[in-house]
């Protein structure tokens, strides 16, 4: 898999916190990358679709989308760049 052949992009579904919030926490933990900040609209979609344990930050939840248009959710838990690109290539 090639550099820049997938972008990670972070969301925040707490819905007391706005991007000010989002943008401090990333700054102050180091954090690089793409986060967004998901509207009560789009959080529900994602609980319709995934169920509960998508919005569940413990669980580490992560959606797959490849350029086909298909969508997979992923196992719970972290995972390493190495099962994220076993994953991408599997599925996409």
């Amino acid at each position: 898999m090639s550099p820049g052949s997938f972008t990670a992009v972070g969301i925040d579904i707490d819905p007391y916190e706005n991007e000010a919030v989002v943008l401090k926490h990333q700054s102050g933990n180091g954090f690089t990358g793409l986060y967004a900040v998901s509207p009560p609209e789009m959080t529900k979609e994602l609980t319709d679709e995934f169920g509960v344990g998508i919005i569940s930050p413990a669980s580490a939840p992560m959606v797959l989308i490849c350029s086909n248009g298909s969508v997979t959710r992923l196992g719970s838990g972290v995972k390493s760049a190495e099962v994220l690109g076993q994953e991408i290539l599997a599925r996409c």
